[in-house]
Protein backbone atom coordinates (compact mmCIF):
# COMPACT_ATOMS: atom_id res chain seq x y z
CA UNK A 1 0.00 0.00 0.00
CA UNK A 2 1.24 3.52 -1.15
CA UNK A 3 2.49 5.70 2.02
CA UNK A 4 -0.43 7.98 2.94
CA UNK A 5 0.50 11.47 4.84
CA UNK A 6 -1.77 13.54 7.06
CA UNK A 7 -2.63 17.35 6.16
CA UNK A 8 -0.64 18.16 9.44
CA UNK A 9 2.68 16.15 7.95
CA UNK A 10 2.49 17.38 4.29
CA UNK A 11 2.22 20.88 5.71
CA UNK A 12 5.07 20.63 8.21
CA UNK A 13 6.97 18.66 5.08
CA UNK A 14 6.41 21.95 2.49
CA UNK A 15 6.87 24.44 5.26
CA UNK A 16 3.43 25.76 5.02
CA UNK A 17 0.06 25.88 6.67
CA UNK A 18 -2.50 23.48 6.43
CA UNK A 19 -4.48 26.33 5.24
CA UNK A 20 -2.34 26.98 2.33
CA UNK A 21 -2.62 23.47 1.25
CA UNK A 22 -6.47 23.49 1.65
CA UNK A 23 -6.31 26.60 -0.50
CA UNK A 24 -4.32 24.14 -3.28
CA UNK A 25 -6.78 21.89 -2.90
CA UNK A 26 -9.92 24.41 -3.59
CA UNK A 27 -8.25 26.04 -6.01
CA UNK A 28 -7.83 22.33 -8.04
CA UNK A 29 -4.29 22.87 -8.53
CA UNK A 30 -3.68 18.99 -6.70
CA UNK A 31 -5.50 15.65 -7.62
CA UNK A 32 -8.35 15.12 -5.70
CA UNK A 33 -7.69 13.97 -1.81
CA UNK A 34 -9.56 11.14 -0.48
CA UNK A 35 -10.65 10.95 3.09
CA UNK A 36 -10.25 8.13 5.77
CA UNK A 37 -13.39 6.28 6.92
CA UNK A 38 -13.96 8.53 9.95
CA UNK A 39 -13.84 11.10 6.92
CA UNK A 40 -10.05 12.77 7.63
CA UNK A 41 -8.32 13.99 4.61
CA UNK A 42 -4.75 12.04 3.94
CA UNK A 43 -2.82 12.32 1.27
CA UNK A 44 -0.76 10.20 -0.99
CA UNK A 45 2.87 10.13 -2.90
CA UNK A 46 1.24 11.66 -5.80
CA UNK A 47 0.03 14.57 -3.31
CA UNK A 48 3.57 14.62 -2.48
CA UNK A 49 4.49 15.27 -6.02
CA UNK A 50 1.51 17.73 -6.72
CA UNK A 51 2.57 19.80 -4.18
CA UNK A 52 6.52 19.66 -4.94
CA UNK A 53 5.63 20.69 -8.20
CA UNK A 54 3.28 23.58 -7.10
CA UNK A 55 5.66 25.21 -4.58
CA UNK A 56 8.55 24.95 -7.05
CA UNK A 57 6.72 26.40 -9.81
CA UNK A 58 5.31 29.48 -7.58
CA UNK A 59 9.40 30.22 -6.37
CA UNK A 60 10.32 30.73 -9.74
CA UNK A 61 7.00 32.33 -11.60
CA UNK A 62 4.10 34.70 -10.94
CA UNK A 63 1.10 32.64 -8.27
CA UNK A 64 -1.24 33.27 -11.55
CA UNK A 65 1.03 31.01 -14.12
CA UNK A 66 1.77 28.30 -11.32
CA UNK A 67 -1.98 27.96 -10.73
CA UNK A 68 -2.60 27.82 -14.33
CA UNK A 69 0.23 25.57 -15.05
CA UNK A 70 -1.07 23.33 -12.45
CA UNK A 71 -4.63 23.30 -13.76
CA UNK A 72 -3.35 22.37 -17.16
CA UNK A 73 -1.47 19.37 -15.85
CA UNK A 74 -4.56 18.10 -13.13
CA UNK A 75 -6.34 18.00 -16.75
CA UNK A 76 -3.32 16.36 -18.29
CA UNK A 77 -2.26 19.03 -20.54
CA UNK A 78 1.43 18.41 -20.03
CA UNK A 79 2.42 19.28 -23.39
CA UNK A 80 0.54 22.83 -22.82
CA UNK A 81 1.66 23.22 -19.38
CA UNK A 82 4.88 22.61 -20.49
CA UNK A 83 5.35 25.45 -23.45
CA UNK A 84 3.63 28.03 -20.68
CA UNK A 85 6.63 27.60 -18.81
CA UNK A 86 8.79 28.28 -21.98
CA UNK A 87 7.13 30.74 -22.77
CA UNK A 88 7.85 32.14 -19.00
CA UNK A 89 11.26 31.67 -19.62
CA UNK A 90 11.36 33.27 -22.40
CA UNK A 91 9.27 36.40 -21.18
CA UNK A 92 11.92 36.70 -18.54
CA UNK A 93 15.08 36.17 -20.68
CA UNK A 94 13.97 39.13 -22.67
CA UNK A 95 13.23 41.20 -19.74
CA UNK A 96 16.58 40.38 -18.25
CA UNK A 97 18.27 41.23 -21.63
CA UNK A 98 16.20 45.13 -21.24
CA UNK A 99 17.32 45.71 -17.68
CA UNK A 100 20.78 44.65 -18.72
CA UNK A 101 20.58 47.13 -21.67
CA UNK A 102 19.52 49.96 -19.41
CA UNK A 103 21.96 49.16 -17.13
CA UNK A 104 24.64 49.35 -19.36
CA UNK A 105 23.53 52.47 -20.67
CA UNK A 106 23.23 53.93 -17.21
CA UNK A 107 26.46 53.15 -16.28
CA UNK A 108 27.90 55.01 -19.39
CA UNK A 109 25.98 57.88 -18.59
CA UNK A 110 28.17 60.62 -16.97
CA UNK A 111 26.28 61.84 -13.99
CA UNK A 112 28.63 64.72 -12.73
CA UNK A 113 26.27 67.53 -14.03
CA UNK A 114 22.67 67.51 -13.87
CA UNK A 115 20.32 70.05 -14.77
CA UNK A 116 23.40 72.56 -15.27
CA UNK A 117 24.35 71.43 -11.35
CA UNK A 118 27.64 70.10 -10.45
CA UNK A 119 26.44 66.87 -8.28
CA UNK A 120 29.21 66.60 -5.74
CA UNK A 121 29.34 64.61 -2.48
CA UNK A 122 28.19 67.93 -0.39
CA UNK A 123 25.46 69.51 -2.24
CA UNK A 124 22.96 72.32 -0.44
CA UNK A 125 19.78 71.23 -0.08
CA UNK A 126 18.55 73.83 -2.59
CA UNK A 127 20.94 71.89 -5.22
CA UNK A 128 19.29 68.40 -4.29
CA UNK A 129 15.60 69.86 -4.37
CA UNK A 130 16.07 71.21 -7.88
CA UNK A 131 17.73 67.57 -9.26
CA UNK A 132 14.88 65.74 -7.40
CA UNK A 133 11.78 68.38 -8.47
CA UNK A 134 10.76 69.31 -5.02
CA UNK A 135 10.73 71.80 -2.76
CA UNK A 136 14.07 72.18 -0.19
CA UNK A 137 11.38 71.30 2.51
CA UNK A 138 10.44 68.06 1.17
CA UNK A 139 14.51 67.52 1.23
CA UNK A 140 15.19 68.54 5.04
CA UNK A 141 11.67 66.38 5.79
CA UNK A 142 13.37 63.44 4.26
CA UNK A 143 16.54 63.91 6.14
CA UNK A 144 14.59 63.99 9.25
CA UNK A 145 12.60 61.27 8.79
CA UNK A 146 15.61 59.05 7.42
CA UNK A 147 17.55 60.36 10.78
CA UNK A 148 15.34 58.88 13.34
CA UNK A 149 14.51 55.24 11.92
Amino acid sequence: MDKTFTPKQMAKTLHVSTTTLRRYESLDLVPDVPRTASNRRYYTTLHVQAFLALRSLIKGFDLPIAYDVMNLLRKGHVEQALWMINLQQYNIQVEKQRVEEVMSLIHQTDFSVYRNIQVTDEMKIGEVAVIAGVNPSAIRHWVLSLSFS
